[in-house]
């Protein structure tokens, strides 16, 4: 495309314009080719300090944004830090909702259910739970995607016939957190004695406080208020952004991309027709502008 899009052929001298692609042969190493063309272009005058550097096709783009990883691994912490605080949050409901289940499991056991059973019985209950939640929340997602990528101008898809390894890590993910808010129902309680079962508040007194509910809640604050604080550093940030002085009044500046492979035209005579409107006050020209590339 550059030789139709800036007037090139390909034996002209070129800059920085333009990417070169090169393909290489499939059994071939990439890091041992570099090895071998990195000073390409040492015994010219002037390039002395080049250095050719080959990258994959795939990675072109997100090498070509600045701090590409460093955005993804912000957002995917957040992310992180919100799905910990909901499995947190499921896992005390689960926790406080099994201790009002003692008379239950009491019952159940008078009437010859093993410890087995129960466990089963729990583990099933907050793993099926869980995966019905995951169930949901996807059909969620893939319904919001095409107004969030009409808002952000983005085409992020969701194929979940293809990526079988995206939905095994959810289903995974799901599983783990079901069997962590069993687990005490699970593991604890169905090991109880029948009359521990109908005391009222068992689990409150002694040694059997349940340490894991203060603990659980005590990280959901830590993380609420992580994220909260990283929200007012980002608001500030931003409005840093927006209300710093850059030098210039931005008030009636406008700009348009111009460029011409015409022979003998140049910004001069497209300033000077330009200022011949009368509400065009001046002009000038430049490569780039503040966040404009």
């Amino acid at each position: 495309t550059i030789e139709r899009m800036n007037d090139f052929s390909q034996s002209d001298h070129w800059s920085i314009l333009c990417y070169t692609f090169t393909l290489i042969e499939p059994n071939a190493n990439p890091k041992a080719i570099e090895e071998n063309i990195k000073d390409l272009f040492k015994q010219r005058d002037g390039m002395e300090h080049e250095m050719v550097r080959l990258s994959s096709l795939s990675k072109v783009r997100k090498e070509s944004v600045a701090d590409y990883y460093t955005i993804i691994w912000i957002f995917g912490l957040i992310g992180i830090f919100i799905l910990s605080m909901s499995a947190f949050n499921y896992v005390n409901l689960s926790i406080a909702n099994a201790a009002m289940r003692g008379k239950e499991i009491a019952v159940k056991k008078m009437n010859g259910s093993s410890r087995f059973r129960l466990m089963v019985q729990f583990l099933g209950e907050t793993v099926l739970l869980s995966l019905v939640a995951i169930a949901i929340s996807l059909y969620l997602v893939s319904f919001i995607i095409p107004f969030y990528n009409g808002i952000m101008n983005t085409a992020i898809s969701l194929n979940f016939y293809n990526d079988w390894k995206f939905v095994g890590l959810i289903v995974i993910s799901s599983i783990g957190v079901g069997l962590i808010a069993g687990a005490y129902p699970a593991f604890i309680m169905s090991g109880k004695g029948i009359v521990n079962l109908f005391k009222k508040g068992f689990f409150d007194s002694g040694s059997e406080k349940i340490h894991i509910r203060k603990a659980l809640v005590l990280l959901q604050f830590a993380i609420s208020v992580f994220l909260i604080c990283l929200s007012l550093l980002f608001l500030r940030q931003v409005n840093h952004l927006t209300t710093k002085d850059i030098g210039f009044d931005r008030q009636n500046i406008i700009y348009v991309r111009h460029s011409s492979t015409v022979e003998g035209r140049n910004f001069e005579d497209f300033r000077a027709r330009a200022l011949e409107n009368p509400y065009i006050v001046n002009a000038s020209m430049s490569k780039n502008l503040p966040f404009v590339n």
